[in-house]
Formats: structure tokens, C-alpha cells, sequence
């Protein structure tokens, strides 16, 4: 059963068995362990000796040392132990320096005490009270729009706060989910030992790269106490993720000058006619001039015989003065009736003012001498489309680098009327052979470029025409992809630089045109 022994010590001492007991034990030591400062009772620290100790229930004579420790001091004292004594006490108190007490000043109990249990006797040891962990984070993005954007700065602050009574050791902050966003931020952050009622803070940081992956992202927060006291719920927060927007930066080194007009292509095409026009300069000194009219139809007509291969001879190019209403009238409806077969395709071009009738019920080509006040100086492109339809042609192809609208650019209106919406289209075009690429929507201008000295729509026609436009790369530019490019390219372009809108049109429309999409503009190989 054991036998115990006991020192004074008050509640704030800390004592331990640190020697042997000599003879029986033939000096093997007795390790009894560290003592707690409040296993005490009736004003003795008491030390149980194990069963091993005894010999028939009883002490063998030896002497005992314990060694207390106050205030960073050590005293110790030598506690003799006979067969017939059961329990021992030390009835000095500890000096203030270390000493050793001799072995008189301890004095044997005559009648043994046994105590109660040390365990029942004990007071609360804060040590072993469990602590009480809570935590809240913040997510900021630098822009604070609550989206983690490419190239953006984020930090997550956690804030971890202990409420218990005993202090919580090896504390961590554990991200998980989303495993780009982990990468990002990093897995997780030791913040070590909080004491009761104390908060500690980790932040994560991070700058996510410019192309992270769009997602919706969910991010997993956990605490993690060292001995298991983690707080029983994990908290997750959902966010989006987007990549940062490119921006198309474009540095001109040098263009290609579609002025220099491409060699002769090989593919010669006889049995194809043009009517090119190009007014810059009219009659009526109230009609503003279109600066760069007569130079787009001159080199567009340099291009339809070079690069699409139709002979000079098929290709009639009308200019300033000689673009009168009869000589539309003449090569749009007699000149090219006479010439045209069933396997020709005809191409028309106009570049100049257009305009509205005084009713604004009909689009209208202006010739040299007209003058948008009087409708019979005008050439109306409902008239040129029944002409066009008449032919014997197998295809017409349309270019009109002009607007309808009255709004300024390459369009007129009758004095004091304002600008309208003037739709080009014609019940003609639904079911007729003809095609029309128009530079610009009903209500929008069509754009002079000045940086190249064309009209904008022209521009990019030419350079669709010697081969940007062939998307698939089959050596041929077809229609489809002439309008595509065009479009694309003149929508951006005025939008960028010249900051208006201004959207080709394909009539009829895309959806319509079917297979005449695929007629061949210009062979290129």
C-alpha cells in the first residue's frame, strides 16, 4: 500500500523528489516525478513511496532529500526514514538561501496522520483549463469590388481570439478550397500561443497574376490548436475570379500603303465589268467637297483590274466632272447592258455624297451637278438597282462608300431639313443578284481617314482585297470575308481613333445572303 511522507510548503512553492533512497533500493533511484504546488494538505506537501519501497508495510531505514524551490532558491532537506516510522515531516521553515537542514531538525511522527487523497485535496491548476478559440476574417481586393481581378493585390486578415481560461498553444490558420487561390495566398500561417482573453492577427497577401482562371471560388478557413482544442466550425467564404482585361496596345513601326498598287494577277477574269465612281469636288459650291473621294475610286480601280483581273477595257472610271447624272445613267444602264454575259459578275463602286429625298422616303446618289433641294438632280439607288437586276449577269456586287443619313461626312440633306434614319435596302436585293457593302448604318457617317487619306470604309476594302481578308488562308477572298473584315476593322477603328460609330452593312443580310457569301472577290494566289 505505500507509504507517504511530508514537507511544509505553501500553495506557491514548487517542489520535486530528486533523490534516491539508499540501502534496500542499493542505490537505484526513485523517481517519484514533479510534485503540483497545490497537491497539499494540513500544510504539508505530501510524497507517496511506491509499494517497490517497502519491505512488510514498512520504510526501510533511509534517508530521504527533497528539494524545494521559492523564489528561484533552493533549499533541501534530508528527511531519515527508519522501519518503524511511517511518516516524517519538516517543521523548519525553508531558509531564505540554500542550506542543507542536518538530520535532528526532523522530527518523527509518533502517531501516523494518514491523509486524505492528494487528489481529493487538490485546488483548480489553471494550467490544464481548456482554452476557447473564435475567429473572423476580412477579404480585401484593392478596387474593393468584391472580385479578385488578375494583377489586383488581395490580403485575408484573420483574427483569432481566445476566450478561455487556460491558454492555447500551437495555434494555426489553415486555408483550403479553391487550389489556385491556396497557391496564391500560401496554405497557412503559425501564429503559436494565445493566452486567455488575448487576439492575435495573420494576414495573407498575395498579387494574383494577370491571367488567373475565371471561376467562382470558395475559400475554407480553419483554426487549429496543437492539442485539439480547434473551434468546432470552419469557416468559407465564396468570391469570383477573373482575369485581368487586355489591353490591345499597337505600336506602327510601318503599314503597308495601299496606294502601291499590287502586280497583275494572273487570274484574268474577261468576262467581268466595273463602274468605279468617285466625286470629290461638285458643281453646287454649297455642297462641301468629300476630300478623299476621287483618289478611293482611282486606286479601287487600280485594284479591281491588278488584284481582282478584270481587264482595263471592262472597267469604266467616272470622275469629278464626268460623273454627271447622265453619265451614271448612261455606263449604270446602258454601257454596261450591252457588254454584260450570263457568267459575268459586275461590280459597281461610288464614293461621294449621298442623300434623302425631300420626303425622305428614297436614298439617293448625288452626282456631280445635283443638289440634294431638287430630286431630279439626284440618281436614286432604287433606279440603279432595277438597272443593275435587269442585267444578264450571274452576280453584282455593290460598294457605296457614302451615307444616307443627311448627317454630315459623306452625306447631304436639303437645306434646313434634319438629319434622318434612310434604310438603303430595296425589296430589289431580297431576291435579286445583287449584293451591296455599304460603309456605314443608316443613322451613322461614313468616315474620311486621314492618317491614310482614304475614306475608312475604302480602306480597309482595299486592304481586304490584296489578302488580309482570306481568313482561311485558301488563297481566294471571298465576299463573306471581305464584309467580315470590313466590318471589324472599320467598327474598331472609328470607335478607337475617331470616336463614333460606324458599322459596314451587307445587304441582304448575312443571314439571308446564303451561298453568296462565297463569291470569289479576288484570287491572291
Amino acid at each position: 500500500m505505500g507509504a507517504y511522507v511530508g514537507a511544509p510548503i505553501s500553495a506557491l512553492h514548487t517542489a520535486s523528489v530528486n533523490k534516491d533512497v539508499k540501502q534496500d533500493l542499493q542505490n537505484k533511484a526513485l523517481k517519484l516525478g514533479d510534485v503540483k504546488p497545490k497537491t497539499f494538505s494540513h500544510g504539508f506537501l505530501w510524497f507517496k513511496i511506491p509499494d517497490e519501497a517497502m519491505h512488510d508495510d514498512k520504510l526501510p531505514a533511509s534517508e530521504l532529500k527533497i528539494s524545494i524551490k521559492k523564489d528561484g532558491k533552493l533549499v533541501e532537506y534530508n528527511l531519515p526514514i527508519t522501519g518503524d516510522t511511517a511518516f516524517a515531516k519538516a517543521t523548519a521553515s525553508p531558509p531564505s538561501k540554500t542550506e542543507t537542514k542536518p538530520a535532528d531538525s526532523i522530527v518523527p511522527i509518533d502517531k501516523p496522520v494518514i491523509p486524505p487523497k492528494p487528489e481529493l485535496a487538490s485546488a483548480p491548476d489553471f494550467k490544464s483549463l481548456p482554452p476557447a478559440l473564435s475567429y473572423s476574417y476580412i477579404l480585401h481586393d484593392a478596387n474593393n469590388n468584391r472580385i479578385l481581378e488578375g494583377g489586383e493585390e488581395i490580403t485575408l486578415k484573420v483574427e483569432v481570439e481566445n476566450k478561455g481560461r487556460g491558454a492555447a498553444k500551437d495555434v494555426q490558420v489553415i486555408l483550403s478550397g479553391n487550389k489556385a487561390l491556396v497557391d496564391y495566398l500560401g496554405e497557412r500561417k503559425i501564429i503559436g500561443d494565445i493566452k486567455p482573453s488575448e487576439k492575435k492577427i495573420v494576414e495573407f497577401k498575395a498579387i494574383l497574376p494577370a491571367q488567373i482562371p475565371a471561376a467562382t471560388a470558395e475559400l475554407s478557413i480553419e483554426i487549429k490548436e496543437g492539442r485539439g482544442y480547434s473551434p468546432s466550425e470552419v469557416k468559407a467564404l465564396t468570391v469570383a475570379m477573373k482575369p485581368a482585361d487586355i489591353k490591345k496596345v499597337v505600336e506602327v513601326i510601318s503599314e503597308i500603303n495601299i496606294d502601291d498598287i499590287p502586280p497583275k494577277t494572273r487570274h484574268e477574269r474577261k468576262e467581268d465589268f466595273a463602274v468605279v465612281i468617285g466625286i470629290s469636288n461638285y458643281r453646287e459650291k454649297i455642297i462641301p467637297s468629300v476630300k478623299y473621294a476621287k483618289r478611293d475610286a482611282e486606286i479601287m480601280a487600280g485594284y479591281l483590274e491588278n488584284v481582282v483581273g478584270i481587264p482595263k477595257t471592262n472597267i469604266k472610271l467616272l470622275i469629278d466632272g464626268a460623273s454627271t447624272k447622265s453619265d451614271l445613267e448612261a455606263y449604270l444602264e446602258d454601257w454596261l447592258k450591252r457588254r454584260v454575259k450570263q457568267n459575268s459578275t459586275v461590280f459597281v463602286y461610288y464614293a461621294g455624297h449621298g442623300a434623302p429625298d425631300t420626303e425622305g422616303k428614297e436614298a439617293h446618289l448625288v452626282p456631280y451637278e445635283g443638289h440634294p433641294d431638287y430630286p431630279s438632280k439626284l440618281y436614286s439607288l432604287k433606279r440603279m438597282y432595277e438597272s443593275l437586276n435587269k442585267l444578264p449577269a450571274k452576280d453584282v456586287i455593290v460598294m457605296l462608300d457614302s451615307c444616307f443619313s443627311g448627317a454630315e461626312g459623306r452625306s447631304v440633306t436639303k437645306t434646313g431639313a434634319r438629319p434622318l434614319v434612310m434604310s438603303i435596302e430595296n425589296p430589289i436585293l431580297a431576291g435579286g443578284k445583287i449584293m451591296v457593302l455599304a460603309a456605314a448604318a443608316g443613322s451613322q457617317i461614313s468616315s474620311d481617314y486621314d492618317k491614310v487619306q482614304h475614306g475608312l470604309f475604302t480602306y480597309y476594302l482595299l486592304r481586304g482585297m490584296r489578302g488580309e481578308a482570306d481568313v482561311n488562308k485558301d488563297g481566294i477572298v471571298s465576299l463573306g470575308e471581305l464584309y467580315e473584315y470590313t466590318r471589324t476593322n472599320v467598327s474598331e477603328k472609328a470607335s478607337i481613333e475617331l470616336n463614333r460609330d460606324q458599322t459596314p452593312l451587307l445587304l441582304p443580310s448575312i443571314e439571308t445572303a446564303g451561298v453568296r457569301l462565297s463569291l470569289p472577290v479576288a484570287k491572291i494566289k
